[in-house]
Parts: structure tokens; C-alpha cells; sequence
């Protein structure tokens, strides 16, 4: 059976040795052979998730900047979840990821209460 929406978030793992450029590039890459393999699927393409690793984080913020281009809100939808990580002063939540670059179960939490609504939307048709 064909899904009605794939979730995608990908591009930590290359934070540390590509430029943003080519992290979004690999991101549309995966989108362009998404839409090849299930042509009716509609994509939540989430931003890269902010990590710890020094010098990272503004190469994530560069490379989200490009995948929210990304958003035609027909097909591919794009979501940022990073303010959820940050706390007040703007550094990462330690509740949040736990050692630095993977989620604890809170952060899993608020993964999922955050997109359940926008997901649901999509599964249904609405945009």
C-alpha cells in the first residue's frame, strides 16, 4: 500500500563535513527520488535538528534556511521544530537531547506532540 505522507528529516550526520548548500542538495535529491517511488505521497520535510558539536549549529541554520525554500505546500511541507530544542538564552535544552545530538524521551514527546496536528492534517487532505 502506497503512504499518504512520509516524514523526512535527514542531514545531521553531514553537518560536520558538508556546506549548507550541499546538505540541501542532498535533502532534495532524497525528495526528488521520494516523489519518483511514491508519486501520491505528500513529504513533512522537518529542519535539521540543532546538535551541541561546535560550529555545527550555524550550518544548520544556514542549510533549514534552503529546505524551507523546499516548502510548495502542495506536496512538500516544511516544519521547524529548533525553537523546542532552545531554551530562553537560546542554548540547547539538555532535557531535550541527551548528549547532544540524539533526543531523550522528552524530546521524542515533543517531536511528536508538535507535528501530530500538521500530520494528521496531510493524512487527511487538508493543507
Amino acid at each position: 500500500k502506497t503512504p499518504k505522507l512520509v516524514v523526512l528529516l535527514l542531514g545531521t550526520n553531514n553537518s560536520g563535513m558538508n556546506t549548507p548548500g550541499e546538505m540541501a542538495l542532498g535533502v532534495g535529491t532524497v525528495i526528488q527520488r521520494l516523489t519518483e517511488i511514491v508519486p501520491d505521497a505528500k513529504i513533512l520535510l522537518l529542519g535539521i535538528f540543532p546538535v551541541t558539536h561546535d560550529g555545527r549549529n550555524a550550518k544548520i541554520k544556514d542549510a533549514n534556511a534552503y529546505l524551507a525554500k523546499m516548502h510548495d505546500g502542495k506536496r512538500v511541507h516544511y516544519m521547524n521544530l529548533n525553537t523546542n530544542f532552545l531554551d530562553p538564552d537560546g542554548n540547547l535544552r539538555t532535557d531535550m537531547l541527551k548528549d547532544g545530538v540524539h533526543l531523550t524521551r522528552h524530546g521524542y514527546a515533543m517531536w511528536g506532540a508538535t507535528t501530530s496536528q500538521k500530520v494528521t492534517q496531510l493524512v487527511n487532505g487538508a493543507e
